[in-house]
């Protein structure tokens, strides 16, 4: 249950937890297993404080989703920077400079959300992760004007339906969810993370519409979290691909 302060102490664990997984990621040092798939928890919780920013101080889709690039971007920028200038040295070399340019070019094209538009970009190139960035912002904008156009039809249907439609595509379509083929003229990722933040707004929804009910099955509620973590832990250490079925325990 949110503090005072409007913190929640249960999502921050949760957030912990997966930064932990994203760290592990990116060290390689456990290659073998999903600990991507958090990526698919923070669309989650990005729905959540979403729809819990609307309810609270609602504004336009326009500078909310400025807000966000300024929380998400910047930082990615500042960094793009630091590691701009320690490569800097080792492109000095004749000839060098060609192959820096491209390098930070593709980083900010990736960033550019071309790929979501149908401008073909490389596997490798997506793997540098900036998609994450991009999905965010466009897909809380599309989101956030939703519930500025009507909050009540959005929330009662316009996301469920994005939940149910865009993992219905993606559990026809593709085997596992990290894939980034397309769906018609859309990337999956993109479905991917409006979905999840679809599901995550909606959870919220129903959550500050009747906090009593959840409180007064509080015990059930913890046990169903607690099962729903150990069947998200066995997703990540499955020897095979399960991870379409992550919509089941997120949430």
């Amino acid at each position: 249950m949110a503090t005072a302060s409007h913190r929640n102490p249960a999502i921050d664990w949760i957030k912990g937890w997966m930064i932990l997984c994203i760290v592990l990621v990116h060290t390689w040092a456990f290659p073998q297993y999903r600990f991507h798939l958090a990526v698919d928890v923070f669309f989650f919780i990005s729905g959540y404080y979403m729809m819990l920013s609307f309810l609270r101080k609602p504004t336009t889709a326009v500078l909310y989703t400025w807000k966000r690039i300024r929380v998400i971007a910047l930082p990615f920028f500042i960094c793009l920077l630091c590691r701009c200038c320690l490569d800097l040295g080792s492109f000095l070399s004749p000839g060098g400079m060609d192959g820096f340019v491209e390098k930070y070019a593709e980083l900010l094209y990736t960033f550019s959300f071309a790929e979501e538009f149908g401008v073909s970009i490389s596997a490798d190139q997506l793997l540098l992760g900036s998609w994450y960035f991009s999905v965010l912002i466009i897909g809380s904008f599309l989101l956030y004007g939703m519930l500025e156009f009507n909050e009540r039809l959005s929330s009662r249907i316009l996301f469920p339906l994005i939940a149910l439609f865009g993992f219905n595509a993606m559990i026809a379509h593709a085997e596992s969810f990290s894939t980034w083929s397309r769906i018609a003229t859309i990337g999956t990722p993109l479905i991917r993370g409006c979905s999840e933040m679809a599901a995550g707004a909606l959870i919220c929804s129903v959550y500050t519409e009747d906090k009593s009910a959840f409180e007064k099955h509080a015990v059930f509620i913890n046990l169903m979290g607690i099962v729903a973590g150990v069947l998200f832990i066995l997703t990540i250490f499955s020897p095979t691909i399960v991870d379409k079925y992550l919509v089941i325990t997120v949430p």
